[in-house]
């Protein structure tokens, strides 16, 4: 595929390209783009088949649940992929019979077994959101499989999101199942005036009942989403959003994540109380950093670096947060004397959390004085209704420069010459080199206590983790270098024979 290619060609050879990937093809097909400026819509997708593969992927076994769309370029910056929507056909999806469209973005996916790996989206505005899996071609098709991997969202109305449009709050209903954003980064990303967050998984619904993981947030850094049209809720960096809507039962998972300067919480994980009786469902948010969150100036309910948040008196799933650093960068929101006090994590009810324990302690500081529900002894954390604060440490991370962070790391990211975000952040894996100042260098915590804390810097050595799931098999992340597609270690530590 190229910016100058034709629909009408083969799409076999760089001089027979076609200009969009609205083709039929199959699961483990990858095609290549290279670097350039693309001004076309992409809000049409072709249908992907025989998935999962029977061959293909590092050991040749296939497996492999998508077909990819590939940034060839030789980095993330001046020699990759981009999609101004200043200049591009950034448009809505595709109406179907449901009668609505997913909202304007440089790609708006709405076929099964798609991924996105290596492209740029500058949305120009909170009009034209980034990276989207639409939902919303009928009140009852689950769209499935879609996974943005090693791409950059800057100045949009969302950073990565899923949409189901709002028809209905029914059982199955509408939406996306198996959704992931790996190593990415959403920086100015969730502007949108409908009021949500930069990478946000809003009213899922399930394709099948298999158990493990069907949303993966890992790796990711949400920057500077700082809500500029004013909303009086949401500008998370990270939420999962009201879940219950379709009775969704699945695992969750947000995990190593970079989060600052949101609007409001860092993350959120939010419970509207719809289908009640649809409680198989886990929540798991771990090994994240969370700094300087809440810069919104309108008040809020939210008010916090973490915060956990249900219309119901309970709340039915299983809620496990461990091992994040979270810390406020002011006593009141956004600064402002006059709005209420922020706490380095909220918990608004007694829900069944297991928020730490001997080796598995939040690390939580904030700077309130006063507390309005039941806090530690200094005020770092609140719950209500009875609910439990658990075990956690209550002290400065001794982050390494937020001075620095604050500064100089707020603007749209500059990543021509890295080819993965982790680089552009700060760490280069495969030479273990962590470059100073960064992103990841200033938010190292130096105090005592801090290991296995927060975001964890990727290895290229394979590590087990169950919560990675087998249906990203062969994807996470692949490479272009002019004559062939290499799947590369270290944007994230990844499980041995994925």
């Amino acid at each position: 595929m190229s910016p100058t290619g034709s629909d009408a060609n083969s799409g076999l050879s760089p001089s027979a390209a076609w200009a969009t990937p609205n083709h039929a093809v199959n699961c483990g097909d990858v095609i290549v783009a290279p670097a350039g400026t693309y001004n076309g819509a992409f809000n049409r997708w072709g249908v992907v088949s025989n998935c999962p593969s029977t061959s293909g992927g590092i050991d040749g076994a296939g497996g492999i649940n998508f077909a990819v769309l590939l940034c060839g370029g030789s980095d993330l910056g001046s020699n990759g992929c981009l999609i101004n929507c200043a200049t591009a056909a950034c448009s809505a999806g595709v109406v179907g019979s449901g009668g609505r469209s997913g909202t304007s973005s440089c790609m708006d996916v709405n076929s099964n077994d798609w991924a996105i790996e290596g492209w740029t989206c500058n949305g120009n505005g909170y009009s034209h959101r980034a990276f989207q899996a639409d939902g919303c071609l009928t009140t009852s098709t689950v769209v499935h499989h879609i996974a943005f991997i090693n791409d950059i969202a800057y100045n949009a109305g969302q950073g990565y999101d899923t949409d189901d449009c709002c028809y209905n709050t029914t059982h199955p209903g509408n939406g996306v199942d198996y959704f992931a954003v790996i190593g990415s980064i959403a920086q100015n990303a969730a502007s949108d005036t409908i009021c949500l967050a930069a990478i946000d998984d809003v009213g899922p619904a399930n394709s099948d009942t298999n158990s493990g993981t069907h949303v993966l947030i890992y790796g990711n850094f949400a920057i500077y989403n700082v809500q500029s049209q004013g909303c009086a809720s949401d500008g998370e960096g990270i939420m999962f959003d009201t879940w219950d809507a379709h009775g969704y039962q699945a695992q969750g998972i947000i995990a190593d994540n970079i989060v600052y300067q949101s609007a409001r919480a860092g993350v959120q994980l939010f419970y509207q109380n719809y289908n009640n009786t649809y409680t198989a469902t886990t929540w798991k948010v771990y090994d994240n950093t969370f700094y300087a969150d809440e810069q919104a100036n309108t008040n809020s309910s939210v008010l916090s670096e973490i915060n956990v948040q249900s219309t119901a008196s309970t709340l039915p799933y299983s809620v496990s947060i461990i091992n994040n650093i979270a810390q406020t960068e002011y006593r009141y929101q956004g600064n402002n004397s006059s709005n209420a006090q922020v706490f380095a994590a909220m918990w608004g009810g007694a829900y069944r959390i297991s928020n730490g324990s001997s080796g598995t302690q939040d690390v939580l500081k904030g700077l309130a004085q006063s507390c309005p529900g039941t806090c530690d002894s200094g005020d770092n954390a609140v719950v209500y209704n009875g609910g439990s604060l658990g075990t956690n440490i209550y002290t400065s991370p001794a982050f390494t420069n937020t001075s620095d962070l604050l500064t100089n790391r707020i603007g749209a990211p500059n990543c021509t010459g890295f080819a993965t975000t982790t680089a552009c952040m700060g760490w280069n894996a495969g030479t273990a080199t962590l470059t100073t100042p960064s992103v990841i260098s200033d938010l190292t915590p130096t105090a005592s206590g801090m290991a296995g804390k927060g975001y964890q810097l990727p290895s290229t050595t394979c590590a087990a983790n169950s919560d990675f799931p087998t249906w990203l098999k062969g994807v996470v992340y692949l490479s272009w270098n002019g004559a062939s597609i290499t799947e590369m270690p270290g944007l994230v530590t990844k499980p041995c024979g994925l």
